[in-house]
Order: structure tokens, then sequence, then C-alpha cells
């Protein structure tokens, strides 16, 4: 899975182009691309190098979250609500989902989307405190929720943290295992 996610990280061009494609639609399509594709790019990095954390793994969350905070401060300039986030990352995920099942056997797609999934759920959550920073940098929290979403990420990330997905042998006609 290893490879997988990091062919996915050196052509974050295809997700970006399947982005473009599922987000059609308001309130992206009337923005100017460079807007509309924001931090794309980036992000999806981010993702794979949250998702990848065999070591360093507060390190990559720390890296991997800043175009997520960024992102979720750039929604906010432009006027979106702060439940847009939550369409975007659907999007986004639908599109990664795209590209590893066309990259991969089942089995390691699904792998690999589940470590994705975990990378989502935590850059989410730092958009949505990136769209929320005036509010809480005025309350003295930005510093302590920061870390703390960079923890989530390198727990919710961690190596040891992946399923194994080992299918069980069948144990014979009375359907002990795969039928």
């Amino acid at each position: 899975m290893p490879n997988l996610l990091q062919r996915l990280a050196d052509r974050a061009d295809l997700v970006v182009e399947a982005w473009d494609r599922l987000s059609d639609t308001e309130p992206w399509r009337g923005l100017p691309p460079a807007h509309r594709i924001d931090a794309l790019p980036k992000l999806v990095r981010g993702l794979v190098s949250m998702a990848l954390a065999e070591v360093g793994a507060e390190e990559r969350a720390r890296a991997g979250l800043g175009p997520a905070f960024e992102h979720g401060e750039q929604r906010r300039r432009l006027g979106f609500p702060d439940d847009v986030l939550f369409r975007e990352y659907q999007i986004l995920r639908d599109a990664l989902w795209k590209v590893v099942q066309a990259n991969a056997r089942q089995e390691e797609a699904h792998q690999a989307i589940l470590c994705l999934d975990a990378a989502i759920t935590v850059a989410t959550r730092a958009s949505l405190l990136g769209y929320h920073r005036p509010e809480i940098d005025a309350s003295g929290r930005w510093e302590e929720m920061a870390r703390q979403i960079e923890r989530d990420g390198a727990l919710a990330c961690a190596r040891q943290q992946r399923p194994n997905f080992q299918r069980p042998r069948a144990s014979g006609p009375s359907g002990g295992g795969e039928s």
C-alpha cells in the first residue's frame, strides 16, 4: 500500500482532475480556478503523507494539516458558510476513491481509502479550525487546538492503527470462511 499512496502523492493532478469534474456544481462552478482548486494539490499530498505515517507521524501530520488550515481560512475569506467544507471533503474523498480504485487491486484500494479516510477526518477538523481561526485566536486557544488536531492526526494515521485485511480461508462446506 505505501507504493500506491506514494504514486497517489506523485500524481495529485489525477485527484485534482477528478475533483474538478465532481465539483462542477454550485457553489464552486463560478469560482476562478485559483480559488476553486485552492490548495488541493498540497492537501492531497498532505493527506497521503499522514496516511503514510510510518515514521515521524506527528511531523507528517503537522505538514499535512497546514494546507487544511489554510483551506478553511480561504473559504471563510471567500464568504462560504462553514458547512461547505464537509461537502468539499466528501467530494475530495470521492475523487481519491476513483483514482485509488483505478490504480490498485480491490484489497489494496480498500486498505488505502481507510487510511485516507482517517486523514480526511482530521483534515476536515483542521479546515473547520482554520475557518473559525479569528474566534479561536480571540479566545487565545489557537496553538492549543492546532496542536491537538496534529496529535490526533498522528494517532489516527499511525501505522499500528492500520487494519490488516487478511481474508479468512474457507473451512469447508459449512461456510466457516469465505463463500
